[in-house]
């Protein structure tokens, strides 16, 4: 069985506000997606991937 899933965020700030956002799945579930996930801001800013204390990516 195959399942689309997806989402749409929206933070609005006054001023430009640093964020730490984890929005990929658990890395144990990578060959588990057919395609990968493409995340998108707007305006567009520099993404950099993070892995916490816990080793969540």
């Amino acid at each position: 069985m195959k399942i689309r899933i997806g989402y749409d965020i929206v933070y609005e700030c006054e001023q430009p506000t640093p964020m730490i956002l984890m929005l990929n799945i658990h890395y144990s579930r990578m060959n588990d997606v057919v395609l990968p996930d493409h995340l998108i801001t707007d305006p567009a800013v520099p993404l950099v991937a993070y892995r916490d204390g816990f080793g969540n990516w």
